[in-house]
């Protein structure tokens, strides 16, 4: 285990406590309705373990091809997709949890195309060899888009927490009081689990669901 591959390589070291907000699944089923899907009921269907250190990536893999295309699961906690309704949940919790909720910075990862036109004069930030895009205003903009992309990086002027969200991972990671992160594990409209500092996020860390797989075989449905 290195620094590089876990919590503290997204946000910063010395909270009192972490967590982790699981971005839900998109299921489309014949018809052309999508559902969104938490991790936790695509576990209980498919045979899955829900944990803290759950990775979608090994989850998915005990569904059989096409599963969540042809014949959705029937989520018991439907949940919005990301973008824009739990930001706008995670930000109204956070804003509680700061001193400084009129005045939070926002960095947007600059490597996204979408981004090209964007002027050179536009303050960055660089973290752990990522350059961000770095915009101010309040928390209660965290769902606020630039160029149709939410921010990768945000935190209040305070520093009371810190929320990252790695362009490659379907979840997010924050550091904050462990009055904050206790909230946000409370909040119904997020799926949300306790982190820690040292623990791995890379997608091949879910030991847990690797070894069910291992035991069970892809594709295989609980009988």
């Amino acid at each position: 285990m290195t620094r590089k591959t876990t919590v503290v390589s997204l946000v910063p070291a010395g909270f009192e406590a972490y967590g982790r907000v699981l971005h839900p699944v998109q299921s489309v089923d014949d018809g052309g309705h999508t559902r969104w899907l938490r991790w936790s009921d695509i576990a209980r269907v498919t045979g899955a373990m829900a944990h803290p250190s759950m990775e979608l990536e090994t989850m998915l893999e005990f569904a059989p091809k096409g599963y969540f295309q042809s014949t959705p699961i029937v989520p018991e906690s439907p949940v919005p997709p990301w973008r824009p309704q739990q930001l706008t949940a995670l930000g109204e919790v956070l804003a509680q949890h700061t001193t400084t909720p009129e005045r939070c910075w926002f960095g947007f990862w600059e490597g996204n195309t979408a981004f090209d036109e964007i002027p050179r004069n536009v303050p960055k930030l660089t973290v752990e060899g990522f350059r961000y895009y770095l915009l101010r205003g309040p928390v209660a903009r965290a769902a606020d888009t630039l160029h149709g992309l939410e921010a990768h990086l945000w935190w209040p002027d305070d520093r009371a927490w810190y929320v990252a969200t790695h362009f490659d991972f379907p979840c997010a990671y924050l550091g904050g009081s462990t009055r904050c992160i206790d909230d946000v594990l409370h909040t119904d409209s997020l799926e949300a689990w306790p982190a820690s500092a040292s623990q791995e996020i890379t997608v091949d860390s879910d030991l847990v669901n690797t070894e069910l797989l291992q035991k069970r075989g892809p594709g295989q449905r609980p009988e």
